[in-house]
């Protein structure tokens, strides 16, 4: 007996069959979605710790080489001629190029072109960064995403509206213990009406609400533990460029004085994170640290 002839192949699946599948390809879809962000989430984690990480490094060879890590503001002096020398101030971010392997950038840095200043440095932004995915920021400027804390490198001269080199040493400046003092958090690259650009030396951010530079820290929870330490996932509008923000829900990244790099859960107390950011107050952090 021919089973073929009297049982003919079906031409195709019914209605309700196309129906059952589609409906299981979109819960397994639905089902692997949240795990992909995860793990793109955790990639991009584990890259800007590592870029975290690498910025530390550089700032302990710099004290190495000067006896002193970069300034929040520093100074480069080129040659005009056999009378004068023009002097250009520079970023910390600027000042750190040299131990990042990008002596070409700081090669290049000049006060008759701002070229140098227009060109993105890979291992100062982060993937997590909704407001500046190519890594420019204002004005076409590029954006530094891991900010410097000006507590450590640079404090506001009284009145003056500007920052004093605090001489940042690595042998006398951390009476805290360097494992408790933070020396880099995360920072949006366009918050506000500022933002983060790693070459500037805008330092508005002491007279009125404008900030554009990658440093944070002038503005502390006070003594008492009010004021808000950093900002979680702000929108641009609400953003406040005198603050850090984070983009990841556990927390935001940090970079300590002994090189190494973390997370601190959202939940940290005020005063907690602005004993960390004070290298030499006395205080033990406490248990939310």
């Amino acid at each position: 007996m021919n089973h073929r002839a009297a049982n003919p192949l079906r031409g195709g699946f019914t209605l309700i069959e196309l129906l059952v599948v589609i409906a299981i390809i979109a819960v397994l879809i639905g089902l692997l979605l949240p795990a992909i962000q995860k793990v793109r989430e955790a990639a991009a984690r584990a890259t800007d710790l590592n870029h975290i990480r690498q910025c530390g490094l550089a700032a302990h060879n710099a004290n190495d080489a000067n006896g002193q890590m970069p300034a929040l503001i520093g100074v480069r002096y080129t040659a005009g001629n056999a009378n004068t020398t023009v002097q250009l101030l520079i970023s910390f971010w600027v000042l750190l190029t040299p131990y990042i392997e990008q002596d070409v950038s700081f090669n290049n840095v000049s006060t008759t072109s701002d070229a140098w200043a227009k060109i993105p440095i890979k291992l100062y932004t982060s993937r997590k960064d909704p407001t500046c995915p190519n890594g420019i920021g204002t004005d076409g400027l590029p954006v530094g995403n891991f900010a410097a804390n000006a507590q450590v490198f640079g404090l506001p001269q009284s009145g003056a509206g500007n920052l004093a080199d605090a001489g940042a040493n690595l042998n006398h400046s951390f009476p805290d213990g360097t494992s408790n003092v933070i020396l880099f958090t995360t920072k949006a690259g366009r918050c506000g009406n500022g933002g983060s650009l790693y070459p500037s030396i805008d330092l508005a951010g002491y007279t009125n609400s404008t900030t554009f530079g990658a440093f944070f820290g002038h503005k502390l929870p006070n003594a008492a533990g009010v004021g808000p330490p950093f900002q979680v996932s702000p929108r641009t509008t609400v953003c406040d460029p005198d603050l850090p923000q984070t983009y990841y829900s556990s927390g935001i990244l940090v970079g300590l004085a002994d090189g190494s790099a973390r997370s601190v859960r959202s939940s940290i107390s005020p005063l907690t994170w602005r004993w960390a950011l004070l290298p030499n107050d006395g205080n033990v952090l406490g248990n939310d640290w």
